[in-house]
């Protein structure tokens, strides 16, 4: 049945018909599932059924098969027999225009910007024309106004779907397609680094007769378009493209748009109508600082993001508060980002200092540390604030860290220094807020951020001093050695091109205060020695990494609480893991190569809180037979989950189980 579900959930992904024969196959399998389900309900007289992925902790399952229900198991092996005869699971059909909607719920349409708007929607509409460009100072509003654009035209029918990607001044070919991807809901059969298949697939999804918008936000160099799947020649009418950047030529000379749309910063009138709205009726109700409004508004020279923070920072604050932000505004316009705007960068280095909350500084300065132009896993964000202990509240259990953060995000969010993602569990930021961000870390923490590096940062004079760093290689072959960081606690590398990379045994000699090691898509066939000397490490990442032997984790076990193997090609969990007696939390998500996870390290593992197991693990031993020898039993099983929930400190486990009997035969404590 999982094999048919699975199909069929792929092909629904690819926005294929499924066939009638396979739909009432799933409904049959479907009522003999719910038959199954009842009866095991009806044998449980002190808890309610619960799926087995959901989360939520104190919740009791109890799984008691009758003679009945094996039946039914019988019945439906006969069903799944049946699968073998379907030919095709489905085929082929165009998609609906069912996503969420592109525009922000607080997009303000101005006047100094509908003539802007009407001519970009009057030359999408154009036949003769395939390629527009849209351009303006970095926080001048593009992005908005662009997906506000694409959403009125999906509306009105001009487009059946809209697909877009942020591009950023680091290009990814294949991260731009599997955001593109993502945005039409669409799943590739090509592997993830099989860039030209990809392009492949994307290419006859945007000739399949139907009309696609294509938005490429924030372009830094040329794009060529073939290589990402998108078709733009006259020949292809079905498919239109819209490129924005802070650069004209680039988009004219470069590019060679049919038309290009500059975004001039807002008019005053718009300007003080956006600001007004942001600040609230505080201006009307002490007119004393009316004049200092005006003041205050008239230092962000029409640019909304930086009328957003600066406004909402000055929400309801008193006269000495704006005299001191326009005192501040004064001295902050004399620092200087390349390519940013110095009234934006003052307006948002103000709003970041007047957040009162330590929490929320601390949370925004991490989120400038991650990848530019992604959505950020508030998750993510409270396993760092742990790891780092940055909470105030100090909060003893990972799961009141976790609405600790998502106290401090909406903190963030009210301040418009983060906007909400594509789902409640994420959060996005601007990459101007970004920018200034990463200068204030600079400034005032010792961080370094590096994306799109080509080396290892050389900065011999400030190098002792960095206290944060994050680099993104573009393609690397090797860390140097002999680094010397004494006060480093924060270490993300990223290696982009998924290489092999090699890692001198001595790396990590020079940085024994690491708190926090992330590495990210790495090719290593072993871990350096000098690993062992991270004592005080108190979060390890290694996702979508190639890795052979990892045993040497367990020289860690003095402080490590966060463990994550995302995605990485691990074939057999160490047993050496059930030392790490202080582990909280363990991710296991996605590593797809997963086949062995050894009895009892689980359940060893007495700190552990939560534990993410990668879905489809087939694995789990079956329920022990009285007459069987344990000792011949290899992987876990999951009544050996017992030991850990005995204690009371597991509170979330995400499984996914698809054979019924490996499911413990008493009471189960796990939801």
């Amino acid at each position: 049945m999982e094999k048919i579900e699975r199909e069929v959930g792929e092909a629904k992904a690819r926005g294929e018909k499924i066939e009638k024969h396979v739909l009432h196959w799933q409904q049959y399998a479907d009522k003999l599932k719910n038959d199954i389900e009842r009866l095991i309900e009806e044998s449980t007289t002190n808890a309610k059924m619960r799926c087995i992925a959901c989360s939520c902790p104190n919740i009791m399952w109890r799984y008691k098969l009758s003679k009945q229900a094996e039946e039914k198991i019988g019945n439906a092996d006969k069903l799944i027999e049946k699968n073998d005869k379907f030919k095709e699971i489905s085929h082929p059909r165009p998609r609906p225009s069912g996503l969420e909607s592109l525009s922000d719920k607080n997009y303000v349409n101005f006047d100094s910007r509908a003539s802007i708007f009407k001519g970009i929607m009057d030359a999408l509409k154009d036949s003769n024309i395939n390629m527009i460009g849209v351009f303006g100072l970095g926080g001048v509003g593009k992005t908005t106004l662009v997906k506000e654009v694409g959403e009125q035209m999906r509306k009105d029918g001009t487009f059946n779907q809209v697909a877009i990607a942020v591009v950023s001044n680091d290009l990814n070919v294949k991260e731009v397609q599997s955001r593109l991807a993502g945005s039409l809901n669409f799943k590739f059969k090509a592997m993830a680094d099989d860039q030209e298949g990809r392009a492949n697939e994307l290419w006859n999804k945007f000739t399949n007769g139907d009309e696609y918008l294509i938005i490429l936000d924030d372009i830094w160099e040329e794009v060529k378009m073939e290589a990402i799947g998108i078709p733009c020649s006259n020949e292809k009418k079905g498919c239109k493209v819209v490129l924005t950047s802070r650069n004209e030529d680039l988009l004219s000379t470069i590019m060679e748009v049919d038309r290009n749309f500059s975004i001039a910063i807002l008019s005053s009138a718009d300007a003080w109508t956006l600001f007004t709205k942001k600040v609230g009726n505080s201006i009307q109700s002490q007119p004393e600082i009316n004049s200092l409004a005006h003041e205050v508004c008239e230092r962000c020279k029409g640019l909304p993001v930086a009328i957003n923070a600066l406004g909402e920072a000055l929400k309801g604050k008193q006269e000495h508060a704006w005299k001191t932000a326009l005192d501040k505004l004064d001295k902050y316009m004399l620092t200087k980002i390349e390519g940013i705007n110095p009234s934006v960068l003052a307006s948002l280095r103000v709003s970041y200092d007047m957040l009162h909350s330590v929490d929320a500084k601390s949370c925004f300065l991490l989120c400038c540390l991650l990848a530019k132009d992604v959505e950020i896993p508030i998750d993510e964000l409270m396993r760092l604030c742990v790891a780092r202990n940055l909470l105030d509240q100090n909060p003893c259990t990972l799961d009141k860290a976790r609405n600790a953060v998502r106290t401090v995000v909406d903190t963030l969010k009210s301040a418009s220094l983060l906007t909400t993602g594509g789902h409640e569990t994420v959060v996005k930021i601007h990459d101007v807020i970004r920018d200034v961000g990463i200068s204030i870390a600079r400034e005032e923490e010792a961080f370094l951020v590096d994306h799109g590096a080509l080396r290892w940062p050389r900065n011999p004079t400030n190098g002792p001093l960095y206290k944060a760093m994050s680099i993104n290689f573009k393609n690397i072959k090797g860390l140097p050695d002999g680094l010397v960081y004494p006060q480093l606690h924060t270490l993300m590398v990223d290696n982009a091109k998924l290489s092999d990379l090699e890692v001198p045994d001595n790396f990590f000699n020079g940085m024994t205060q690491l708190v926090v090691l992330t590495f990210t898509r790495m090719r290593m066939r072993r871990l350096p020695s000098s690993l062992a000397k991270l004592t005080n490490l108190q979060m390890l990442y290694l996702n979508r990494c190639k890795l052979a032997d990892i045993a040497m984790i367990k020289d860690l076990k003095s402080n490590l609480e966060v463990l994550s193997l995302r995605g990485s090609s691990i074939k057999a969990l160490p047993p050496e893991i059930e030392q790490l007696t202080s582990l909280r939390l363990l991710d296991l998500q996605d590593c797809d190569e997963l086949m062995v996870i050894p009895r009892s390290v689980i359940s060893n593992l007495t700190s552990l809180e939560e534990v993410y197991f990668p879905k489809g693990f087939e694995k789990w031993e079956a329920k022990k037979d009285e007459q069987q020898d344990t000792s011949s039993r290899d992987n876990s099983s999951l009544e050996e989950l017992r030991g850990s929930l005995a204690n009371g400190q597991l509170t979330t486990l995400h499984i996914d189980v698809s054979d019924i009997k490996t499911l413990p035969k008493e009471d189960l404590n796990i939801c």
